[in-house]
């Protein structure tokens, strides 16, 4: 996680489009997928303001199985592709996600 948050937080500062929304990345847990946290995604996108990231990069299920390193850069990259755009980056995981 503390790689992830550090990440972001470099994207920001060289971002040249103007900050948007507030970007929420949702991570999920060993040999879950995207849609395990589908709830909790559509209620943060009914604040107008929130903006959410449903991380995929971690599937299908044997790709959680490669470790916190390998997981949390594919994350990172997938959020890398639209960082640039958001002012906030927040990060919430499930279970091994949160690592």
């Amino acid at each position: 996680m503390k790689l992830l948050l550090l990440c972001s937080t470099a994207l920001l500062a060289t971002s040249t489009a103007p900050p948007q929304k507030h970007l929420v990345v949702l991570v999920h847990g060993l040999s879950g997928t995207a849609a395990d946290l589908g709830y909790l995604a559509r209620r943060l996108e009914a604040d107008a303001c929130v903006r959410v990231l449903a991380s995929g990069a971690n599937e299908p299920f044997p790709r959680t199985l490669d470790g916190v390193d390998a997981g949390g850069a594919r994350v990172a990259d997938e959020v890398r592709q639209v960082a640039s755009a958001y002012k906030t980056i927040s990060f919430v995981g499930n279970s091994l996600g949160g690592l």
